[in-house]
Parts: structure tokens; C-alpha cells; sequence
């Protein structure tokens, strides 16, 4: 795995490194809105505590959230290699 970028550091620090793969993953590129209660976007992926603990983080307001596309595939297994049908690899 490779080190965390600083931009992404809050994200992880708040939520754990799985759960902000998620969010990253669902919100990067978007302006949020993290009110009093989650919206049911937000509440889709994160439940009240962690998004209380975006919001200690970040305020009600997050401007963009961070796409993050390179750390977040860094951070994903890689899925065994298939034969061109589709087959998983044999166990020979």
C-alpha cells in the first residue's frame, strides 16, 4: 500500500481507511451539506457517528469533496486475471 495523500489524511483519520474508500468513492467531486442529520445521500454510505466525525473534521460544509481516483486504486485489491470466457484462473 502506499502512504495517504495530505488532502485525503482527514478523510481517513475520521472515517478508517475502508469506510473513506466508500465515501471517496461516492461523493469525490461533490459539494456537501452535512447538516444536523445526514441527508439520505450521505446516510447511504456513512452512518450518524461517522458523519458527525466528518463534521467535527470539516464543518457542515464540505466545498469539493476529493476524488481521490489514484489513492482510492491503489488501495483496492487487485481481482485474480480471467481467461478471455470470462473463466477464473485454473489451480494448476
Amino acid at each position: 500500500m502506499t502512504s495517504t495523500p495530505a488532502h485525503i489524511v482527514p478523510y481517513v483519520e475520521a472515517l478508517g481507511e475502508a469506510k473513506a474508500i466508500d465515501f471517496l468513492t461516492a461523493f469525490g467531486g461533490s459539494a456537501l451539506v452535512l447538516s444536523g442529520s445526514a441527508t439520505s445521500r450521505v446516510r447511504t454510505v456513512l452512518d450518524e457517528p461517522e458523519v458527525a466525525r466528518l463534521r467535527d473534521t470539516f464543518g457542515s460544509v464540505i466545498t469539493r469533496v476529493p476524488l481521490a481516483r489514484a489513492w482510492v486504486a491503489q488501495q483496492r485489491p487487485t481481482p485474480p486475471q480471467r481467461d478471455g470466457l470470462g473463466n477464473p484462473p485454473s489451480s494448476r
